[in-house]
């Protein structure tokens, strides 16, 4: 065997690795890709349940809250800015999950039951009428969407057309 024969089964031998190293490389960020969408969506689950904790743990808010979702009238301006707090930071965190979702950082079916339950309280009367009042203060691809969210009709889980008075939902 010459050098020429040498030096091409060399070449070939290089070329094989590199192939290995690129698909290897693919993989691993495939891996890292899906990684990142679990995390993501862990993350967007644990600000939900972040949002829910002062509602666990306080009936006194609990029931402020679901009376200010349904449009009830407030008993003092310190209810009124803890409901409203309450919606606004609502309403950023699902913001924050829409923008992962247009960004591709969350999947489509963790975002498409993010819409199913958030649309529904977006639809209270209350609800409706802090986010016409503040709309303006949100993305516009997510003013959109819930804009959307507040023309479609449909049944509302009992929870929720239980308590809704003088409402069209």
């Amino acid at each position: 065997m010459n050098w020429e024969a040498l030096g091409a089964i060399g070449e070939l031998v290089g070329a094989g690795g590199v192939i290995a190293s690129l698909i290897y490389l693919a993989a691993q960020v495939r891996q890292g890709t899906r990684a990142t969408k679990l995390d993501t969506a862990v993350r967007v689950m644990e600000a939900s349940v972040k949002l829910c904790e002062p509602l666990t743990g306080s009936r006194e808010l609990s029931h402020l809250v679901f009376a200010a979702a349904q449009g009830e009238d407030f008993d003092s301006p310190g209810d009124r800015l803890s409901a409203h707090a309450w919606f606004f930071a609502t309403l950023k965190t699902v913001e924050n999950a829409h923008y992962l979702f247009e960004r591709g950082a969350l999947e489509a079916e963790v975002w498409s039951n993010w819409q199913d339950w958030w649309s529904y309280w977006l639809r209270l009367p209350g609800f409706t009428e802090y986010w016409q009042d503040r709309r303006h203060v949100f993305r516009e691809s997510f003013r959109l969407v819930v804009d959307g969210w507040l023309e479609t009709e449909g049944p509302m889980p009992a929870i929720f057309a239980a308590g809704v008075k003088n409402s069209a939902v």
